[in-house]
């Protein structure tokens, strides 16, 4: 794709200014984007060769366009000079985006002279739609032709909770009647997986994938997996925005081998919850079996998971 890019910009050619002045270019891979759909922004330096360019340590794009990546490559050109070539893959979450900002190097020549070079928006055309391709293989569909909600699984988890509250008081009320100033309790906790894994059997069983509105689902279905995403990697997920916890699962050891399908996972979660992109009941079904495929795929190993949690009450 960067040999596409370089090769776009070796159009320009009859486009630029004096042969001894800096100049720029800009050009974007696509002008009609779909939503989630990552696309190239690619700007073109021509400059001296004895002077240096700096690019922008970010782009300034706003909250509805993300850059997920950057390539920048200089190669010799005609007459001395140099030709950079900036290649950024952006990514836009807002139907109401008309443009991407733009933005400025700074040119440095051999006297230590600088020189800022600033290009302009470029028109966007935005597709409300989303990509209907989910990150992991689902399994196979099962014939649907009168929903049948289980509810056994919302009774079963009335029943565990009920049964907890009476063992916590049961405790507390010995606690109290002990002559000993601290009590050891040890409180058996269900793994992250489990307890995520769980609460998305609650919302199949709920029947919410079978009405008409999913948005109130897809947020229901991107708390539990980021809660499921904190407990297991030890940070506060929810209270982080996706880009950020993108950022964070790059430093998990082996994270390369699955942290695409979960980037891809919550980019579409994002697209249904803040930009309103239209899903089918097949899609929000098929969002939950995903979700459900990666919490296996990032499960801990069932060694980590025998360790008891110990709390101390008074």
């Amino acid at each position: 794709m960067f040999a596409f890019c370089v090769l776009l910009s070796l159009t320009c050619a009859t486009a630029w200014a004096d042969a001894g002045e800096p100049a720029i270019d800009v050009r974007v891979s696509k002008e009609r984007v779909a939503l989630g759909e990552p696309f190239h922004l690619v700007v073109t330096v021509r400059h001296e060769g004895t002077s240096s360019l700096l690019w922008p340590a970010s782009l300034a794009l706003g909250p509805e366009i993300e850059e997920r990546s950057r390539r920048v490559e200089t190669m010799q050109d005609a007459g001395g000079m140099l030709r950079s070539v900036g290649d950024f893959t952006l990514v836009v979450f807002d139907t109401n985006i008309a443009s991407i900002p733009g933005a400025s190097v700074e040119v440095s020549d051999s006297s230590g002279e600088k020189k800022s070079l600033q290009w302009p928006a470029s028109p966007l055309a935005i597709l409300r739609m989303v990509d209907r391709e989910w990150p992991v293989l689902l399994p196979p569909a099962t014939p649907r032709d009168a929903p049948i909600r289980d509810w056994s699984l919302l009774i079963k988890a009335a029943v565990g909770m009920f049964a907890l509250i009476a063992l916590v008081i049961a405790l507390r009320l010995l606690g109290r009647r002990s002559r000993r100033p601290r009590t050891l309790v040890i409180l058996p906790v269900l793994p992250p997986h489990e307890q995520a894994l769980a609460a998305l059997d609650v919302i199949e069983a709920s029947g919410g994938l079978d009405g008409d509105e999913f948005k109130p689902v897809f947020q229901d279905m991107s708390e539990i997996f980021r809660e499921y995403l904190g407990r297991r990697f030890d940070f506060a997920a929810l209270d982080q925005t996706s880009s950020e916890i993108r950022s964070r699962l790059s430093s998990v050891p082996d994270s390369h081998e699955w942290s695409d399908a979960v980037n891809t996972w919550l980019t579409h979660c994002d697209l249904v919850k803040y930009a309103g992109a239209d899903v089918s009941a097949d899609e929000a079904r098929g969002a939950l079996y995903s979700a459900r495929a990666l919490i296996e795929r990032t499960k801990e190993s069932a060694l980590a998971q025998g360790r008891p949690r110990e709390i101390a009450r008074a």
